[in-house]
Parts: structure tokens; sequence; C-alpha cells
């Protein structure tokens, strides 16, 4: 659901709405200029956020540069996209360094989990990434996480470790949790219920969502009510009662408008986080607030609540 108020069309992504276009048009325009004096062939679809490269046979997204560009100042934009095409080049280079899979043991410290936009994906980037099944509505995977870059990790450095995913997940996850701390607070949002946030500036603040037992060790027996609207928040609501429960429609709106707000949107669904397992809630989100479908277990639970 869009919240925002539209203007005429836009040659940018959706869910970079947070950018202005004409900030986003500078930004492509920078890209344009530093490929070109790669000497590479590329073809640039604004609206898709996608720049292809036809004799190579690869494809990479603006998503990433457009969001850290947009919290850094305009100065420091020319840098940065150096910077992103210098680190982009690695894919497509003919030096053998360049192209060399480092050992795990270099690396085991900087693995990390992300999560992204499902919309940071397509069909020709997804082969470079090592992805883990945690839900259908954000993007979860691997990265290497050095003061440089960030960089994901894709399915050939995983063949070369010979080291098992789950391995992978929980090591990536334990960086994250010891190397990447958040601000636990709280929010009052009325009828005694408050909001717990979890906020950091690092971009893998919302990979605390996989790390809730962490955050919450001894929850009520109904769980949580979760979201994910940026990199940098996590909102949480405990299920203690009922009005709690009902929070889910202020949580759906701040939600959905902090994602369209950014930076790094990730998801505008609401979770349920019940034995350790999330479960999106299905909404009906209008303008006068969000009625509750689903999933079933979960209206079980509310009833039952008092």
């Amino acid at each position: 659901m869009k919240f925002s108020t539209f203007f005429g069309k836009s040659e940018k992504p959706d869910h970079l709405e947070s950018i202005s276009d004409t900030d986003y048009r500078r930004l492509v325009a920078l890209v344009k200029s530093e490929l070109s004096n790669r000497k590479v062939k590329f073809v640039v679809d604004e609206k898709k956020g996608q720049i292809t490269f036809p004799d190579l046979r690869f494809e990479m997204g603006l998503t990433n540069l457009a969001q850290m560009c947009q919290q850094a100042e305009k100065a420091q934009w020319p840098e940065m996209v150096r910077h992103f095409v210098a680190v982009s080049e690695k894919n497509w280079s003919s030096d053998p360094e360049a192209k060399r899979i480092p050992e795990f043991d270099e690396v085991k410290a900087q693995l990390k989990v992300r999560l992204n936009t499902v919309e940071f994906v397509t069909a020709t980037t997804l082969p470079l990434l090592t992805t883990f099944d945690v839900s259908d509505k954000f993007l979860t995977y691997l990265v290497i996480d050095t003061p440089q870059e960030v960089t994901s990790v894709p399915s050939k450095s995983v063949e070369h470790w010979g080291r098992p995913l789950p391995e992978l997940f929980e090591i990536a996850l334990q960086n994250c949790w010891e190397q990447d701390p958040v601000e636990k607070g709280s929010a009052p949002v009325g009828n005694g219920v408050e909001f717990v946030t979890l906020m950091g500036e690092t971009f893998f603040a919302s990979t605390h969502l996989l790390m809730l037992d962490k955050h919450f060790p001894a929850p009520p027996e109904a769980g949580l009510l979760v979201s994910v609207p940026t990199r940098h928040t996590i909102l949480a609501c405990e299920l203690t009662n009922k009005m709690a429960a009902a929070a889910f429609s202020p949580l759906a709106f701040i939600t959905c408008n902090m994602y369209e707000d950014g930076p790094g949107s990730v998801s505008q669904d609401v979770f349920w986080w019940h034995n350790g397992q999330l479960k999106p809630l299905i909404l009906d989100i209008g303008s006068n607030g969000a009625k509750l479908l689903g999933p079933d277990e979960f209206l079980e639970v509310m009833q039952t609540m008092e």
C-alpha cells in the first residue's frame, strides 16, 4: 500500500521514493560518467535501477548506492560512485587477483547476514547471492563486511569453503551480534501499550530481527508482533494482553510509512514472532485502519487473550 501522494510518473524505482527525482538523476549521471571512463559497454534502466553490461552478461543494481548516498553529503557522491564502480568492476575484470575466492579463515570474522527489500534482487543478480530461507517478505543473504565495502557472497565461494549453510548462517549472525549492536528503547502508543524499538546506525541493525530470542529471552507466551521497515529499525510489541494484540493496526501504518521514507527499506509487513518462528500477518489496510485476516493460528490466540 502506498501512502505517499503521486505527482506524475517518476523515472526511478518505486522503492527509492525517499530520494528526489533530481537527486536520483544526478546520481545516475555520475554512475554513467564513471562507467564511461572504464571503457565498458553498458545500458542503464533508470526505472528499474539496473545497469546491464551486454558484452559481459553481467548486471548490477543502484539501490544500495542510492541509499548510501542519501545519507551522505552530496559533495561525497562522486567519490562514493567511484568506489562503487571500482568494487563492481571485480565482477568483470580479467585480473586473476580480482576474481580470487578468499579462503574461509580470511573472511570468517567478516561474514554477516544482510536483510534487504525483495525488490533488491532480480533474476540476473539472484545467482550472485547466497540466500537463506527465512521469509519471502524480505531478502536474507550472506555478505562480507569490511571497512571498505560490503560485498555479497556468491554460491561459488560457499562451495569453495565446503561449509554447510546453517553453520555459515550461525557464524554470520554471531558476528552481527558482537560487531553491530543496537539500542533498545520504547515508545508508548496508547491504551497502556508500547512498542519496543531496536535501532542502530549500522546496516545490520535489521539483522537483529533474526536474533529476537537474545533481545527477548523471556517473551510472553503469545509472542511478539514485529516489523522491520528499514535496515536501521525494528519495531516490536509484546503480546501481553488483547490491547497489545490489537496494536497490529498502528504498527502496520507506522511500518508502511517508515518503509516509504527509508533509507534502506526492508519490508512493509507486520510479523508474528512465536516459538522462534516469524509468520507474516494477513492484513487488509485501508484509510480507516488495518483489518486482521490471518493467519488462523494468530486469530485463535487473540480470542483467548484478555
